[in-house]
């Protein structure tokens, strides 16, 4: 392999970081031999992470030494230099001097340290401060907060009536920092929307991939809709009323079928499209699958076509709607994001690829000045882990990679290039990296690359081995994929919309599997014992009677198979390695673990403040800073630190006298704050409740003050900044453990002889529910030329366009996740185990981990569908080379990963503050939170409408008592209710308390079975409390408290639900959505009382108010 342009497919513990190491050294000879100097300083080694790049180096720098040293060692190495003739020792060492002495100016790192030089060298070229920096996390935090505060402030006010009220809040309908800073600026390593925005402009010049809507009629966007008039569409709903209905076997109208049409005609007249379209009803038939069993009639067919068609304008107006305010919001935070930052010279890793991009820096003919500026050249390039590069990142570097591949800039000399990439590993598509950008490289040179693969795996054994090859190998016959099922596409869509062609062949499946590209893998350890190792779990049966399966059982049920497994496997084997989906599940895991006295090292775990004690202690500062946080308030008076601080249960302290106690109490802790320092302070607290606290807790505290003591802001002391920096920093705990703990992403790049797999019945590609945008390119060697708003899967295929933009998405995602698995796998060394669970009926309808390993293997299927097991808890397994459960794998000493914990020196920048964010000037901002969506609006006034009702006994509400809710949710919702709102709301509540069922359970004589002495009701009861470790926050619709003897005896919790449920299959899902928010209710229903009664029964229930349905979600002993 010494050709000047190399492509190397690198398969999983294939020796790539080796590879790459050694080429670098043939061409650091070759240039010796050429030139007299290895020049080591003009050569470009570029991966993603430090570590990955300190790696290279170090291993440079070592096969440099042991083949001076030692001509043994040369012989190792030298068919990877690829150089002819063969190297002397002398001469590796003449390249190792000229290594060590230009030490100093190497360029082994990452490309965005390599962006970073480049930004700095160049900072007035490309608009950006002299002396700038990377800000950290709070610092850019504040920085965007302040731009959008900017952009709502100076925004006119047709301004924001486009963002608000003509796109129903589909993009602001929270609160506004909260959802739109991460949406907009992207969370951690991941591109946002703005960074989409930039990319487009600079592709397109301006934002017509951003208003194609608006340019399209609406045939062609939704082709076949029409809209309907004010009689046309109340003729259409009264065709809808009368066409008959799917029958039963006796004839008679199937009962669902008429309660789901009495649902959608509800919703046409509400004009409540959208959730007309969502229907299971209307979306079954529109598809023309069955509804209930039953195929709809032609007449109903033809009844509800109109109102469908209608609804689908809705919807395209929706569409545009939304794109209008994006456009409006990411052109306005462009330019005050730029010049925040430009203001107080700090900027983001993203920022910088984008600010280059824009500025086509390196496309400058003159690479003499070019090459001065930055102190050195790039005259050959090495990029490793290339799958992963982002289209900005590669928008950056394409003029340099040009200019390798054209030869040009040589002086004589020969230029490289080798690229190193694996698109099975690519499983950073979630921030930006994507491997088709290997097929447009191929397409920068003549010829293309010289291409080799490396195949022989000398990490994995033969049993790993064969189980990825016989997982990856036939995809494309796997049965499991045929649970992915996806809606059909005109396939005139792109040639109407004016876009340019584009594979629509196949189903998303067959297309993302044709991407997802494999090679047979071989072992260069054929004789290495090792096993596939099988274990199934089945959290349903550790159910409760009278209870429903959660997360928290499955989670249970699966920490104590890992630990099972652990504890089985320890003694004889080297390094495990656990690789779990969520941070939270690895916490739990090590938790578990250790309690089993286990030592387990923690690594690429979640925030600090996942920790409960690092949660009060933030709540604490966040009190310090906010006398008016109620929830912080509450956090601390429940714990410990409570205790310290003479600040007692909240809930117990007189309203007028709280006020002033918070407030003093938030003095004082400034006050400290001032004087000791945020470490001091949480070092003083710390020491006087320690005693209360477990090693985990001290060691997370240990670590948030000395985050503490490093803390060295680059803005003014603000509290609120520090707890952003600790829930934005890692929680894990690396140690020398055998044992070590993870997610699938953070085991990228390691190895151990041991892995455990669990939760292999999650679904492969999940939905998403981030709102944002999606991107579209014709192929993938071309740039995005559209972005469309990400919608639901219910409701997108009524526009293909949209359904054709998602489901190119859901292709990339299911790739991600195929690499995702592969990298996983590939982990493993000797032996694999895999937690399979029990699948329940929908799980059989879901395209899962464990369905595809299945799939893949016939016997592996057929031991899972049956109940036999072995004494270790196995119901198959796999092995080779003689393995059995006894054979021994030697531990090896393994050195702790992870960052170095500050030391507490403070530094003095003498940057310019960044302004923070205020929290007083709210006027336009707090108008984004209240004004609601129309559908929010009504529940929110039937809420308060049925909030006056104490019991029917004594009478319905009156007008009086009416037209005081109206003013109350005006004042709510930000906006005055409507005659009409008003009228329909009060039909609504007078329908309701007429229905039997309704007037039953809001009157006195529900509760007459209980005998109890007195009732009280409690509406709209405030609930803050602390369940399992999370805070419960909301609050109840109804609480009715029964009494005897003053004595707490029944509580029945009551949430009113609006909108119909009227047949038992939509009733059954109800209460499977809304169970666990009642459970968890309950729970803090049942802590608040227990004073009065430890042992007191609560109850729940959902009262459909439109449906006439008393539905029981919790156990109730009268319905029995």
């Amino acid at each position: 392999m010494n050709g000047l342009r190399q492509l190397i497919t690198a398969n999983a513990g294939c020796g790539k970081t080796w590879t790459l190491a050694n080429q670098c050294i043939g061409w650091m000879i070759d240039r010796r031999r050429r030139t007299g100097d290895a020049d080591p300083s003009g050569l470009v080694a570029a991966t993603f992470t430090r570590n990955a790049a300190g790696e290279i180096l170090h291993r440079v720098l070592d096969h440099l030494a042991s083949s001076a040293l030692d001509p043994e060692s040369l012989s190792m190495f030298v068919e990877g230099f690829g150089v002819d003739p063969a190297p002397t020792p002398e001469e590796m060492n003449d390249v190792l001097v000229d290594v060590t002495r230009s030490l100093h100016r190497l360029q082994f790192g990452t490309l965005d340290g390599l962006f970073h030089r480049i930004a700095q060298t160049f900072a007035g070229e490309i608009g950006m401060p002299v002396g700038w920096s990377i800000g950290d996390d709070p610092t850019l935090h504040a920085i965007r907060t302040r731009s959008l505060d900017d952009l709502l402030d100076q925004a006119p006010s047709d301004v924001i009536k486009t963002l608000v009220i003509e796109a129903e809040q589909e993009i602001l309908k929270a609160e506004v920092h909260g959802r739109l800073i991460p949406m907009v600026f992207g969370e951690r390593s991941s591109p946002g929307l703005i960074s989409i925005w930039r990319q487009s402009h600079l592709i397109a010049g301006d934002d017509r991939m951003w208003s194609l809507m608006d340019s399209l009629d609406d045939e062609t966007i939704a082709p076949g809709a029409s809209r309907l008039g004010g009689e046309q569409l109340a003729a259409s709903i009264r065709n809808l009323e009368e066409a008959p209905l799917a029958l039963k076997k006796d004839g008679a109208e199937k009962l669902n079928w008429i309660n789901a049409r009495r649902r959608i005609v509800e919703l046409a007249r509400a004009d409540a499209w959208f959730d007309f379209l969502m229907d299971k009803m209307t979306g079954a038939v529109a598809v023309g699958q069955p509804f209930d069993r039953s195929i709809a009639p032609p007449e109903f067919l033809d009844s509800i076509d109109p109102l469908i068609q209608h609804a689908r304008m809705k919807l395209v107006d929706a569409v545009r709607s939304q794109m209008r305010s994006w456009r409006i919001l990411l052109r306005g935070i462009d330019v005050c994001a730029s010049r925040r930052s430009r203001e107080a010279g700090f900027y983001g890793f993203q920022d910088i690829a984008d600010q280059l991009s824009a500025a086509r820096l390196l496309e400058t003919p003159d690479r003499e000045w070019l090459n001065y500026r930055l102190d050195s050249e790039i005259r050959d390039l090495a990029l490793d882990e290339f799958q992963d590069t982002s289209d900005a990142q590669f928008n950056v570097m394409e003029p340099i990679i040009r200019e390798i591949l054209s030869g040009e800039g040589g002086h004589d000399l020969p230029r490289r290039m080798l690229v190193v990439a694996d698109p099975k590993q690519s499983i950073y598509g979630w921030r930006g990296g994507t491997p088709s950008l290997l097929e447009k490289l191929s397409t920068l040179v003549e010829g293309g690359f010289d291409e080799s693969t490396l195949d022989k795996s000398y990490r994995s054994g033969p049993a790993v081995i064969e189980f990825v090859n016989d997982v990856f190998s036939n995809l494309d016959d796997n049965a499991a994929f045929s649970r992915a099922q996806h809606h059909a596409i005109p396939s005139n869509t792109l040639e109407i919309c004016g876009l340019p062609e584009s594979r629509l062949t196949g189903t998303p499946v067959s297309r993302a599997l044709s991407d997802w590209r494999f090679d047979h893998h071989e072992t260069a350890h054929p004789d290495m014992p090792g096993a596939i190792l099988a274990y199934r779990i089945d959290p349903a049966a550790r159910v409760p009677r009278g209870s429903r399966l959660n997360d928290t059982i499955k989670n249970e049920t699966l920490v104590e198979k890992i630990v099972e497994i652990v504890r089985d496997r320890s003694e004889v084997s080297g390094s495990i390695g656990i690789l779990l989906s969520t941070n939270k599940q690895v916490a739990a895991t090590v938790e578990a673990l250790r309690s089993e006295g286990i030592e387990a090292s923690e690594e690429g775990s979640g925030s600090l403040s996942d920790s409960r004690v690092v949660t009060c202690f933030m709540s604490l500062l966040r009190l310090a800073e906010h006398p008016d946080h109620r929830e912080a308030a509450y956090d601390v008076s429940h714990s410990p630190i409570g205790d310290v601080i003479q600040l007692h249960p909240i809930e117990g302290i007189e309203p007028d006298r709280r006020d002033q106690l918070l407030s003093t109490i938030a003095l004082g802790i400034r006050q400290d704050i001032l004087s000791l320092g945020i470490d001091g302070y949480l070092q003083k607290i710390v020491n006087q409740i320690q005693g209360q606290m477990d090693v985990r807790d001290r060691k997370a505290m240990e670590y948030v003050i000395d985050l503490a003591a490093a803390w060295n802001p680059t803005d003014s002391l603000v509290l609120g900044d520090f707890v952003r920096h600790i829930e934005s920093s890692s929680a894990g705990e690396p140690s020398g453990a055998s044992v070590r703990v993870m997610t699938m992403h953070a085991a990228k790049g390691l190895e151990f002889d041991e892995v455990i797999l669990p939760a292999l019945n999650n679904a492969m590609v999940e939905e998403s529910s981030d709102g944002g945008c999606l991107t579209w390119s014709p192929s993938a060697r071309e740039p995005m030329a559209l972005v469309v708003p990400r919608m639901s899967a219910k409701i997108r295929h009524y526009i293909p366009l949209l359904e054709l933009v998602s489901q190119r998405e859901w292709e990339r995602s299911l790739g991600d996740r195929l690499s995702l698995l592969y990298v996983s796998i590939t982990r493993a060394r000797r032996v694999l185990n895999l937690i399979f669970q029990v699948e329940s009926a929908n799980d059989r309808t879901t395209l899962s981990t464990g369905a595809i390993l299945r799939g893949s293997i016939r016997e592996l299927d057929d031991a899972f569908n049956s109940t036999e097991e072995d004494e270790h808890g196995r119901f198959w397994s796999r092995r080779a080379a003689e393995w059995s459960d006894q054979t021994r794998i030697e531990r090896e000493t393994i050195d702790p990963i992870g960052e170095p914990r500050p030391i507490r020196i403070a530094e003095t920048h003498e940057a310019d503050p960044t302004p923070p964010p205020s929290m007083t000037d709210r006027t336009i901002r707090e108008s984004f939170r209240i004004i609601e969506t129309a559908a929010r609006r009504r529940g929110t006034l039937l809420h308060e409408l049925f909030r006056t009702i104490i019991w029917l006994d004594e009478g319905a509400p009156s007008d009086e008592e009416n037209r005081s809710t109206f003013i109350r949710t005006s004042m709510m919702t930000g906006r005055p209710v409507s005659r009409s709102e008003a009228a329909e709301a009060v039909r609504v509540l007078s329908d309701a308390i007429e229905h039997d069922v309704i007037a039953d359970r809001l009157s006195r004589k529900a509760y007459d079975s209980h005998g109890c002495d007195e009732l009280e009701i409690l509406n709209e009861w405030p609930i803050l409390s602390d369940s399992d470790g999370s805070l419960v926050r909301g609050r109840i619709d109804r609480l009715v408290v029964g009494r005897s003897g003053g004595v707490v005896r029944f509580i029945e919790i009551i949430d009113f639900k609006s909108g119909r449920i009227d047949d038992d299959v939509s009733e059954r899902e109800a209460v499977e959505r809304y169970s666990p928010q009642i459970e968890r209710y309950a729970t803090a229903v049942r802590d608040h009382f227990k004073a009065e009664n430890p042992e007191v029964v609560v109850t729940g229930r959902l009262l459909f108010i439109e449906s006439g349905r008393d539905v029981p979600c919790l156990q109730c002993p009268t319905d029995h």
